[in-house]
Formats: C-alpha cells, structure tokens, sequence
C-alpha cells in the first residue's frame, strides 16, 4: 500500500459489500475434500477389515443377496410342484413366498444400510468446513433479502457488549453524509476499515497505523498484541509530549487519547474473515465409544463366520442332499450369519444416534441462541415432539438431505394446512456434526473448562471493606451481602433514614479529646461469602422498594457502624453522585458521534480538519464513564436511595445540584498502566478497557438549601492522599491532620488490596467558599480534565506548593480524607451453582484465568475453588533461578519451599512425565493465553480426560480450543436479553449493524461448537445438558447391548435348531426372522433408548477415554461373556417347546402318516424320535416354527426389561415407571408377535395343544427375565466396584496420589 496515502472511512454499504464479496468468493472457492486418514496404530487384518467395511461388502450385502438368490431359485423350483401324500403344495408355495418376501426386505436393509454408513463416513470428513459454509450460505441469503428489501432494516437495534479485550472494536463508518464510531465484533470488519487500538490490545487484522490521516510505515501483524516498542515510541517520548506541570485539558484535546493507553487510529489491510473461515479444519479424538463399536464389531464378523461354518456343517452332516427339504433348510446357515452381521445393526446404531442427540438437543434448546421472538414459538411445542424433530433433523443433517426435506415440508404444508405455522418455518438449533460424537463424549465428560475470564465474574464489583479514620487509628469495616430476609431493627433503620436526611458537615461537630490518629492498620481476613443479587421488589411498594440499579444489597457487619455517620454521610453521597447518571449522554447519542460534511456554500473542511473532527470524536467516545455500581450499592447501604420521595424525584440527592466535574489524570500512573502487563491486569481495569478511567473524579454539588458548595472527590488513593491534608475522624466529628505515617499506612493497605484484585477508591472531601462562584459561571454539569506531569526535577506531591497551577487545580487543595474502599469482582451465582453439582457429578472444574495467581486468588475462593495447597498452576514460563512475584503467598512457613508447581505448559508436561500428576487435579490456572489454554486443553486429553470447553461465542481466537476441546459450547452474549445488555460492560446500541450480522458472528465463530447457549445465565443450565447427555449415553448403550443380545439370541437359537437331537430338524420362517430383525429388535431398542436416568446419574464419576484403551481390563471380556450368558436360555427354551407342539400336532393331523411311520407311536415323546418324518416338510412342521419363533420374540421382548438399566434392578426401579414408551413398545410387539402367528400358521393350532403348553409358553418368558436379571448382578458389582475407584481417585487431595 502506498505510504502518505490519505484514505477516507468506508460507508456501511461498502463494507457489507466487501464482506459479501468475501463470503462469495470462499464459496465459489471451497477447500479440497478431506480424506479419510487410515492410518492407526491397530494394523490387524481384521482391523483393516473392519476400516474398509469388509463386513458390509462381502459380509452382510452378499450373504443377503446369497439368500435372494436362493429363495427365487427354491420358489421357482416348488412352481406347479404336484404333492404327494406327504407335502401339501399349496401349503410349501405359500412359505417359499414369504420366504422371497422376506429376503428382498433384508436385501434392501443391508444395501440401505451400507449407503447409510459411506454416506455418514463421507460427509463426517468435511463437517467443520461443511459447518462454516451452511452458516455463510445462511448469512448471505438474508443479506440478499435485505437488499431486496432497498437496505430497510426490520430488525431491533442490537447492543453490543464488550471491549476489545473480547473481540469487540471500534470502527469509524460513514452513514450517508456523516462518519460514525461504533462498536462491532472483528469478523464484521473489513478490508478499509478505520480502527482504534491502544497498547495492550491485540489486532484483529493486519493493520497499518494512521499518522495526521495518512499511511504510515508502522504496520502491525495479525493477532500482534500492540506496545509501545512495535507503534515505533517509547514511554519517555509519550509522556513527554504531554503538558508539563498541572494543567487543565478541554474535554475534547487529543491529549486524552494518549492518556488512555496511547489510542490511536489504524487502517484495516486484510478483512478478518478471509483467514478465520480458511483456516485448516482439526482432527477430533475418537470416543471410547467408538473404539468399542469397532471391537464388538470385529468380534461379531468372526462369530458370523463361526456360525456360518459350524451351522452349516452340521446341517450338511444331518441332512440327506437329495432331501426335498434342503431348500428350506439351507437358509439356516446364512440366517445365523446374518444376524450377527451389520445387515440392519448400521442403521439401527444411526437413528439410535440421531435419538440420543435429539433428547440432548431438546433439553439445550430453550437456553439456545435463539431469537426471543423464536423461542417463545418453541415454548408451544412439547419436549416429545421436539425431540421428534430433532431427531428428523438429525437424521437429515447426517445423510445431507436438506432439499428433500424441504421438499416433503412444502407438501406437507399443502396437504395439511391447518398445522400450525412454527412447524413448518420455526428455527431449530444447528445440529452438531457427527465427527463431533456428541453422545458417546457428552456423556462421560471428566474435565469442565472454562475459558473466557468474562463469563466468570460479576460485571461490576461488590463493596467489601471500607477503611476509616477513627480515634483509635484507622478502622476497618467489613460489608457483607444483605439478604432478602434480612432487616434492620428500629434503631439501625432510623440510623439510616436521618443518614439520608441532609447532607450538613458542621451540623454534627462535637468537641472531643486527643486521639491517637497515627496507629497501625489492624490485619483482618477478607471474608470468602458468597454475594446473591438483591431480591427484586415491588415497584409499586413505594415504601420500601430498593434502588433497582444496586445489583447487590450489602450491610456492616459492625453493629456500631452508626457511629461513623458523620463522614459516612459524605461518603454515601459522594458515591451516589459519582454513579449518578443524570450527566451521562445517550449512548446512542455519545458512541455514534458522527463528521457531517459541510455543503459547498459553508466552505467544506480541509482534509486535515476532518482527521481534527474525526480523533475529536473519538476522544469523545474513549472519555464515556462507565458506571460503577459499587458505590450505587455502597451509598444504599450507608442509608441514602434515588428513589422517589420528600426530598424530589430524585430521592435524596435531589437538593444537589451538581455544577462541575473535575477529572485527574496523573502520568505516573499512565506510566505504570503502559508499563502493565496483560497478566497484572485487575478485573475492574479490564471492564473499563478502552474507555480513559481518570484518577480521581472530583464532583462540585451546590446545596439547594442551604446555596453551599461542597467539593466530593474519588480515585485512586495515590492521588487522592496527595490531595488531602486532613483526616475527619467521623465518631467523634474532629478533622485532625493527616500525618506522614498515616499515609504511608493508607497508601501500603491500598496497595496490598490492589494485588488481591480488590478495587480500590479512596474519599476526600472539603467546603468551598462563595468566592468560587464566580469560576462555576452558567457552565453547568460540566467537565473538566486536569493532567498531573510534574516537571523533571518535580515531585508529585508539590500540590500546596506550586505556584503555577492552573485556575480548576486551586479547586483541589486542602481536602479532607474520609476513607478507603475495596470493592471486589464477585463470580457469577451461575458458576457458583455450577461448580458444586459439577463436583457431585465427578466432573473437574477448571478455570483459565488471564490475571495472576495474587490476583485471581480471592475470585477463585469465591468461586468455591481450594486455595489452599497446590492450589494454582501459572502457565506463564519462568525463567530458570527467578521467583514468581505473582506467585501466591501462604501463611506457612514450608510454602515457598515444598509448594514448587511447575510454570508454563512444557514444565507441565515434564512434570506429569517424571513426577505425579498434581497439575491434572489442579482447578485454576492462571497467566494464559488463548495458546496456552488450548495446549492446556490437549495436555487434559493426552491424559484421558474428555474435556468440555465454554467461552464467548463470537470471540474468534477461541476457535483453537473450541475445535481441540472434546466438546465445546458457545455463551453468546452478543445476543443475549435487553434487560441484561445494560449489565454488560460497555453496552452500546448499534444503529446500523443488523441482527443477522450479529447472529452470523456468533454462529461462523463457534462453529465448532456443539451448540450455543444464549447468555451467561444459560452456563447454569449446562448440568441439566450434561445430566441428559449421560442419560442418552447410557439408555443408548443399553439398546445397543439389548440388540446385540437379540442378534446373539436368534444366532444360538438357529444353531441350537440344527444342533437338536430331534431326528425332525426344526423349521425357521425367514419372514418371522426378518419381522425380528427389522421391526420387533429396532422398536423395543429405540424405546429403551429413551429412558431417562436415575436419581444418581449425576453422582457418578464418568471413565477416562483413554486412547490406548479400548475396554478396561478385562471388561471385554465380561461383556461378550455375559451377554452370551444371557443369550443362552431365551434362545436354549423355546427348543423345548418344540417336543410338545410337533409331537402333539402329528398326532392331531398327520394321525395316518404317523402310523405308517412311526408304527404305535402315541405320545410326543415318541414323535420327536422316529426317524421316519425325518424328511417330512408339511403344513405340521411349518406351523411348529412359526409358534417356536414366536416364543422366542416373546422371550426377548420381556427380556429387554432387564436392559432398562444397567445398574439397578427391576424390584428396586419397576420399568412402568421409568419408561413408559418403552411398555407400550413391548405391548404392541408382544401383539405384533400373535398377528404374524395367526396369520402364519397353516394350522389351527389352538385346540390341539396341551394345557401344559400354555404354561410352559407363559412361564419361559418371565424366566428369561429373571435370568436376565440374575446374569446382572456380578454387572452391578463390578461396576459399582469401578464407580468407587473412579470417586477416590477423583476425590483424592492434590499431591496425595501419584501415580508415578
């Protein structure tokens, strides 16, 4: 780019029209197609097998075509067959139709199933690429609809909340003939684009600095954090361009922007976007899950291979092959390989997967980052048919189906035009890609990351400690947070009502004696509660209604705190007018300050004077004060409101009226704020980030009573100690001087409140004569900003003694000190609530913390985080032989000795390797970055723990660790409610950035999230997320091991069927096989995959996923052993019952082919043993295989009540209680199961069989149950066994269990 180029600011329109050309250009351009990476450390053959679906191809398709082909091929032989007096032709046609029936259903299922799965397999490769371009394609189609619309925006003007330390900027935009500033987040910026930075701010894009309008040569890379050094200045030649002395700034001098961390203007080079949406997709982890899906599938292609062997050697071994019934026999080999085969076991696994993310789906769905308008459509749908339409979604999402299905809704829109509308045009969330594995990691999540400092923490601070003069030295007053039900007695309430009468310094003097002012500051202990937000009351209770602007209540804890009245009184009303917002802009009005070009006829500006007017506006938008509201709540606390009452509308500080605003800016602390490093940061500096916080702020109020004036002054107590040269003693009413060592006291305890991240603000006050009067003039409510730049040579403290001060400086001599007060950042009652029930559940809380351990380390007590030993881990590096002196500090005497955790992510990692792993159990840490977080993360997972990640959604540099973490969620606060916005730091409305925009940033930036929450309040949800993702985990589990067991079971029972010492081997319906497989299997295993967990789901500690670990020890083992186990009866007794029906059946209607054959045969028992109807195919034996095969899906359908759970028995949880869906599954196929019986057997049957077959048929049901649930004890104890172990090792102290 050319240097000493004067480039002019974009307007709207232009910038969207580059960001649309960018998109376009990333879609007509798309990124190469992933492969499919084949490599693994597993090189078995069968492992290669399985890779390539082997399984599938030759397993599964062919043996179902084998079977295809052999039913035509036995249906084209039996056509006009003619019968002899031992086959019934009409009969034997009838089963080889079905029979053909049934082999085109399980061909089409086993072809539709391998589609299912290379389908899944090829789009699961791209699904972070594939993400990113649907939500592109989703943003620029409401692009378009804007356009269309000729630019009218229809939607609310969005708040933008945050500072540039969360990825929100300032940008300058013409808007028609005018250049604005806004805030907008960084993917919105673009090639072009004027932005203000200061030092410490890290830059969105590569950027060009801009000097007097023109191109610099200062150029500044991508994601460079700025300094001094890199903008080519030094802290010397900064503050040496400023005034010298004590001098006054107009509101509006340039100067400000240099005391606000060196501000300046820079030029966009390179749109964001292009490089965030082009960035190289990362490759997942695979689950346990997954590894153990594989496994078992191995193992079931063996025993296929097995059982086709063995049956069909047996068979071969018994049956004559010039037999006329070896076409109907020769299915049983292939059946018995087919059912443990992924014929139809894919498609189940799929829309059980589909099932068990759409129950997650549903449950994060009223806290998603939908609209409001959105989510009260939702609310008329209930949870049953959410989930059926996330389950369609999902299905659709996976198989890439999206024009189908638009095509199905329009026709269902048609054919049904009385469904209400939401169904058919209501937004659901975006469904998680499945690469990401949702379920199988959701639910056993070990590790809860928390990334983003500003979901933690409160947004404004809490008064804690207030520190006054008293005749006894200085007095400490602890605050604690009021509750709803606390109250006052009437002697405290009155205190505070005659607090809040009248503001009078001289009305309460007393003559007192000497007192020893000079003591020593007595040590107490900061207490660790937690703070609740005030209970919001009735606005309609004039009476004793609380300022709704307070967002916490908090009291003395001192019972005698009424006797400091006298200078509380002017703290109190010095805090309410400070927070005051009577003299603050719109914020509209204020950050949308705008240039209008002058017309040709007024001489339009020199370009020069446009850059003038364009920094002007900016310093205008950097000297916006925030409010703070912890002197709101301090003021309420000491007694004063701003509620309406005698005094005026404005409560108690209606009789003052301010007339001037003093602000102080001292260049040593702008030195040390330069010199800060992005680690020493406080919270409360932070949330003033890019606004010019002064030193101290000195408030001219004039008495309308009494016509008085009083000067009120707050800052930082370096400057307002320097102030003041007496102290007010507020017990006893005596102003006494405030000496040399009580400074020295003052200034040391601020400052060891400073490195507690505590804020702190020092009081002052003094009466101003009449004479000042004059001064004030008609310039009401204005402000005015003084700057402290002693000269070389000069000492800060020459206030009194300086001879050239400026008129507004005289105002600030000989004040009066009243106190000091630290006020603490809070976390969020969210987190709080959070971190306990994370606990419980066995899921480690961690928090990344950007500020040091000194500072973090009262936050992190808050939290409920132990700061006790081996309490924090710095991964900032330390160099070899230098101390942290950030590092915490302990009152035992062997802390710095023995407490030596590593620092910085490669001594983690060398410490995990050669000591103990004491930095995995540790919950905070503190100095990272967003690279230190995400190598953090990987650290976590190189370990075994599945990590779940939450952070700001729109922030595009937590793109690292949401797409390394296991499971990420996005909090988007951009979006977040109108009532909450004014809470955020620095909120400000947009006017002309859309929704859709704002709704884009957060969706391209989170796109590896599994889903969004909308605002902070919906972190506090997420245990409801995590419960439900355990309890999809783990019904789905149960389905997936009850399927295996029917496919098992049908599998022992055809082998058992050749294997029987019957001379008659045993009939099996293919069609009866396949209803088993496709239709009784899928509908009681999807019911069971919708129960909900039990009352301790959520105290169980989950396993590791550990990579080199595909079952535990010996836990293969014990699955495939008791579910072969199990298998063994449902299939071993309805081989009994064949004895009775056939034998009985013979003998009622083959009674002459019986004694031809079997000479004097009488009973069943006899029957079963003549060899003579070894070969017989007749109606008897057609009808004698059906009732058997419908005994054993009535066995396995009651059996399945045993696979409810996996950890309780039935006694103890009846499953008509747990899962209803799932009892009316089993009453319909237990119905189902006596339809295709009627309808299959040739014979009436019902007359000809004994008493005892009935019982026999009804009791084998329930004792499959019962086996079934004696083969789950040893299940239950050794998995409680392993539960325990797990809680131990999670609940173990740091440092007491090393495993090294």
């Amino acid at each position: 780019m050319e240097i000493n180029k004067r480039p002019e600011p974009l307007s709207w329109a232009e910038a969207r029209r580059i960001l649309r050309n960018v998109l376009e250009s990333y879609l007509d351009h798309p990124p190469p197609t992933q492969r499919r990476d084949d490599s693994t450390k597993d090189s078995s053959w069968l492992s290669f097998l399985i890779r390539h679906d082997i399984d599938l191809y030759f397993g599964a398709f062919l043996f179902s075509i084998a079977l295809l082909v052999l039913s035509l091929f036995s249906l084209l032989a039996r056509l006009g067959h003619v019968s002899d007096s031992q086959l019934r032709p009409s009969a034997t046609q009838g089963v080889y139709k079905s029979q053909l029936c049934a082999s085109i259903s399980l061909a089409i299922g086993a072809c539709g199933s391998l589609w299912m799965v290379r389908r899944r397999r090829f789009l699961s490769l791209n699904d972070s690429v594939n993400a990113k371009r649907r939500e592109v394609m989703r943003f620029l189609r409401v692009v378009k609809a804007f356009d269309e619309n000729d630019g009218c925006d229809l939607t609310e003007k969005p708040h933008i909340n945050g500072t540039s330390l969360t990825d929100i900027y300032r940008v300058c935009r013409k808007a028609g003939s005018a250049e604005q500033w806004n805030q907008i987040p960084s993917l919105l910026l673009v090639k072009g684009d004027f932005i203000a930075l200061q030092c410490g701010d890290i830059a969105p894009a590569d950027c060009v600095m801009l000097q007097n309008g023109l191109i610099s040569d200062i150029q500044i890379k991508l994601g460079t954090r700025l300094s001094l050094q890199n903008m080519g200045l030094t802290k010397e030649n900064v503050l040496s361009d400023l005034p010298k002395g004590r001098t006054t700034l107009q509101p509006g001098s340039t100067y400000l922007l240099t005391l606000c961390n060196r501000t300046h203007m820079f030029l966009v080079l390179d749109t964001p976007i292009n490089e965030f949406i082009n960035r190289p997709p990362v490759t997942t982890r695979p689950s346990q899950s997954s590894r153990q899906i594989k496994a078992v599938r191995q193992s079931l292609s063996i025993l296929a291979i097995v059982l086709l062997v063995l049956t069909g050697g047996i068979l071969l071994i018994r049956v004559d092959l010039s037999s006329n019934d070896l076409s109907l026999l020769l299915t049983i080999p292939l059946m018995a390989a087919l059912s443990v085969l992924p014929t139809v076991g894919p498609a189940f696994l799929f829309f059980l997967e589909a099932l068990a993310t759409a129950r997650i789906l549903a449950t994060v769905h009223p806290y998603a980052s939908l609209t409001a308008n959105q989510t009260k459509e939702e609310k008329t749908f209930t949870r049953s048919k959410l989930v059926l339409r996330y389950m369609v979604a999902t299905c659709l999402s996976r198989l890439s189906l999206w024009r189908v299905a638009d095509q199905i809704r329009r026709i269902l829109a048609k054919i049904f035009p009385g469904l209400p509308p939401a169904w058919f045009n209501s937004r659901l969330i975006r469904i998680p890609p499945a690469s990401l594995n949702l379920v199988e990691k959701l639910g056993v999540a070990t590790a809860f990351a928390l990334v983003d400092d500003e979901l933690a923490c409160e947004p404004h601070s809490i008064p804690q400690q207030l520190l006054i003069p008293s005749g006894q030295g200085l007095k400490l007053l602890d605050l604690c947070p009021k509750f709803a039900d606390d109250s006052d007695d009437e002697s405290t309430s009155s205190i505070r009502k005659k607090a809040a009468k009248s503001f009078d310094s001289d009305s309460e003097s007393e003559d007192g004696s000497s007192v020893v002012f000079h003591s020593s500051l007595k040590r107490k202990i900061l207490r660790r509660k937690i703070f609740r937000r005030a209970s919001r009351k009735n606005a309609s209770d004039d009476s004793t209604a609380e300022d709704s602007d307070s967002p916490f209540d908090v009291q003395f804890e001192e019972p005698t705190w009424w006797q400091f009245l006298p200078s509380l009184k002017c703290i109190g009303l010095a805090s309410l007018l400070l927070d005051e917002n009577r003299h603050e802009e719109d914020d509209t009005e204020l950050i949308n300050c705008c240039i209008k070009e002058e017309s040709d006829d007024e001489n339009v500006a020199h370009d020069k004077g446009l850059v003038e007017k364009r920094r002007a506006l900016l310093v205008k938008t950097v000297c916006h004060e925030r409010r703070s509201k912890q002197y709101h709540s301090l003021a309420n606390c000491i007694g004063f409101s701003t509620s309406e009452n005698a005094h005026g509308k404005n409560g108690d500080v209606t009789p003052f009226e301010e007339r001037l605003r003093l602000h102080i800016v001292s260049s040593s602390l702008v030195s040390e704020r330069m010199d800060l490093d992005e680690h020493e940061r406080s919270s409360e500096q932070s949330k003033w980030w890019g606004l010019l916080r002064t030193d101290s702020t000195s408030i001219v109020v004039q008495d309308s009573r009494s016509k008085a004036y009083q000067l009120l002054t707050v800052g930082d107590p370096s400057v307002v100690v320097d102030l003041c040269h007496e102290a007010w003693q507020g017990e006893i009413s005596t102003i006494l001087p405030l000496r040399m060592g009580d400074r020295e006291t003052i200034l040391e305890t601020a400052e060891n409140w400073k490195l507690g991240d505590l804020d702190v603000a020092a009081f002052s006050y003094t009466p101003m004569p009449r004479s000042f009067e004059a001064m004030f003039g008609s310039n009401t409510e204005s402000q005015i900003y003084l700057l402290n730049n002693p000269a070389s040579g000069e000492t800060q403290h020459m206030l009194s003694k300086s001879k050239s001060l400026s008129p507004e400086w005289s105002l600030m001599k000989n004040q009066i000190f009243l106190g000091l007060l630290a006020s603490l950042v809070v976390p969020r009652s969210e987190i709080q609530s959070l971190l306990s029930t994370l606990s419980d559940a066995g899921v480690r809380f961690v928090y990344f913390s950007p500020r040091n351990m000194r500072r973090q380390k009262e936050l992190a007590s808050q939290m409920g985080i132990d700061v006790a030993w081996n309490c924090a881990i710095s991964l900032r590096p330390l160099e070899t032989g230098k101390e942290d002196k950030y590092r915490m500090t302990s009152n035992y005497a062997d802390w710095d000795v023995n407490a030596k955790l590593p620092h910085g992510v490669e001594d983690v990692k060398k410490h995990l390797e050669e000591v103990d792993n004491v930095p995995l159990l540790v919950s905070l840490y503190t100095d990272v970055t967003k690279e230190t977080t995400k190598e953090m993360v990987e650290v976590f997972q190189d370990y075994s723990d599945t990590v779940i990640s939450v952070g700001l959604s729109h922030f595009p540099r937590n793109d690292g660790i949401f797409s390394a973490a296991d499971i990420s969620v996005g909090v988007d606060v951009l979006t977040d409610d109108q009532e909450r916005s004014n809470e955020q730091i620095g909120s400000f409305s947009c006017p002309h950035i859309l929704q859709p925009e704002i709704d884009f940033v957060s969706a391209i930036a989170s796109h590896s999230c599994a889903f969004r929450v909308r605002g902070i309040p919906g972190i506090a949800q997420l245990t409801l997320v995590i419960d439900q993702g355990r309890a999809s985990l783990e019904a789905a589990v149960n389905a997936s091991v009850f399927f295996i067991f029917g496919f098992l079971t049908l599998s022992l029972f055809l082998l058992f069927s050749v294997c029987t010492p019957f001379t008659n081997i045993p009939y099996t319906p293919v069609l009866g096989v396949v209803l088993f497989l496709q239709i009784v299997l899928p509908g009681l295993g999807f019911t069971l995959a919708m129960s909900d967990g039990d009352s301790d789901t959520m105290k169980r500690v989950p396993p590791k996923n550990d990579q080199t670990v595909t079952f535990s020890r010996r836990e293969g083992w014990k699955l495939y052993r008791n579910i072969v186990i199990k298998s063994v009866i449902p299939a071993l007794l309805p081989q009994v019952l064949y004895l009775i029906v056939f034998g009985e059946l013979m003998l009622e209607f083959e009674p002459s082919l019986t004694a031809e054959m079997c000479g004097g045969a009488n009973t069943w028992v006899h029957i079963v043993r003549c060899d003579g109807l070894k070969s017989y195919t007749g109606p008897v034996r057609i009808s004698s295989g059906v009732l058997v095969l419908v005994e054993l899906v009535v066995c396995v359908t009651f059996a399945s009540a045993g696979f409810l759970s996996r950890l309780d028995c039935l006694l103890n949880d009846p499953p008509w209680r747990r899962n209803r869906t799932w009892l009316l599954a089993l009453s319909l196929m237990v119905i189902f199961s006596f339809v295709y019986c009627y309808y299959a057997l040739q014979l009436r049957v019902t007359a000809a069989l004994p008493w005892y077959y009935y019982v026999l048929a009804a009791v084998m049901p329930l004792i499959c149950l019962t086996w079934v649930e004696f083969c789950k004890k040893s299940e239950i104890y050794m998995e409680k066994r392993a539960e325990k172990l797990r809680r131990l090792q999670f609940e173990t102290r740091l440092g007491a269990w090393s495993p090294k």
